[in-house]
């Protein structure tokens, strides 16, 4: 629960503050829709660390929240990309954002660009993800395959994988072409971003 893991974050802070405090911080805030605590927490460790690409990802994820701070957020995450191409909370932070102001192609190239500095199962169930929302489905179920072949128990690369495979190979088609009893009927748009990234 985020409430308590804001709780601990906040003892282990008051014992020693690390990056690993200030960022468990900021992700309980954000997830308690506090964002105002976890932008001051964010900005602290840009204070604290100002040459770092995660403390800068960290302040442009928290402004992502924020429809009239995006542009901001971009400037900040594409920053952190800059000083350091591998930030992979930069690069899910940016796509994430692309996808809420519904700029899948944009997403799609962020992703691409930076999967080869960032091969993990993670990164490529995430690009899979926005693959999806952008329709690409043959290129998402590559993906997926690729993410649960570096990581067999990733079990959002298969769920990703399922759904994905149901929708380009409908199993349960009636003579009409509707989905068959049973069968629900799946799009992209039923997946919502948290979904996604």
């Amino acid at each position: 629960c985020p409430e308590e893991a804001a709780k601990m974050y906040a003892k282990a802070h008051a014992l020693e503050p690390t990056a690993q405090t200030y960022r468990g911080l900021i992700t309980s805030y954000v997830q308690n829709g506090e964002h105002k605590f976890a932008y001051s927490y964010a900005k602290q460790l840009v204070e604290l660390m100002p040459q770092n690409a995660r403390a800068l990802a960290a302040v442009g994820s928290v402004l992502a929240h924020s429809a009239e701070s995006h542009a901001k957020a971009v400037r900040l995450l594409e920053s952190a990309l800059a000083q350091d191409p591998r930030c992979t909370d930069a690069i899910v932070a940016l796509a994430s954002l692309h996808v809420t102001n519904n700029r899948l192609s944009d997403a799609v190239s962020l992703l691409e660009r930076h999967l080869v500095e960032n091969e993990t199962d993670d990164m490529y169930m995430r690009y899979a993800d926005v693959l999806t929302l952008a329709n690409e489905l043959p290129k998402a179920a590559a993906n997926y395959a690729v993410a649960l072949e570096m990581n067999p128990s990733n079990e959002r690369a298969k769920t990703g994988y399922e759904r994905v495979d149901r929708l380009m190979h409908p199993s349960a088609e009636s003579d009409d072409g509707e989905p068959g009893e049973g069968e629900p009927e799946v799009e992209p748009s039923d997946m919502s971003d948290d979904d996604m990234l």
